[in-house]
């Protein structure tokens, strides 16, 4: 209860003393006095950073045994119906075939890749905006490829042999994890240019 309090009252105070006031002119002039390695980090991120997180994916996605076409339309129609219906039970006993979850994880990373992609799409708003919303949007999204992942890789441990290693997995796991995080720091950067 004090601690809202006391950020109330300097808020106030910041307020009343008029330091909320936001002058364009001595923010730019303040980000170049002390952004100096913020900066020279975004100029050397900024125009690699979606295409390394592209290929990034990629590589994780050549990890995953590929999905024999036959299956791939089995998968997708069963799916399919099993969803439109609200069928639990088919849904559970199409998670128990073979290339079930390599299918769901294949599925994923290509819709994080094809968002990673549309970051640098033309677009009706500026480059800049519209780089930001993608790139927010890839952020937010990565967690469903994380949990494909997760799945797969419990799946992977539960066979033999297995398709990927354990030191394999751990890697290919944090590169995802990291993607939200890089966005972020994509946004950051971004941002910076608006000014």
């Amino acid at each position: 209860m004090v601690l809202p309090f006391a950020l109330a009252v300097l808020a106030s105070v910041a307020h009343a003393d008029g330091t909320t006031n936001y002058d364009p002119v001595e923010a730019k002039a303040a980000r170049e006095r002390y952004g100096g390695p913020e900066r020279k980090l975004c100029e050397s991120l900024r125009p690699t950073a979606i295409e390394n997180e592209r290929k990034a994916v990629s590589k994780i996605d050549g990890h995953i045994e590929s999905v024999p076409p036959d299956q791939v339309r089995y998968l997708e129609d069963e799916f399919q119906k099993a969803r439109v219906v609200g069928n639990g039970a088919r849904l559970e006993l199409l998670s128990r075939t073979p290339f079930y979850y390599s299918w769901q994880l294949h599925n994923a990373l290509s819709r994080l890749t094809d968002s990673l992609t549309s970051v640098n799409q033309p677009s009706v708003d500026s480059p800049p905006v519209h780089q930001i919303k993608s790139a927010a949007f890839v952020a937010s999204s990565a967690q469903f490829a994380i949990l494909a992942f997760k799945d797969y890789s419990a799946f992977d441990r539960n066979r033999t042999p297995r398709i990927m290693s354990e030191g394999q997995e751990l890697v290919d796991e944090s590169v995802l994890m990291s993607v939200a995080g890089d966005m972020a720091q994509f946004i950051v950067c971004t941002a910076d240019t608006l000014e």
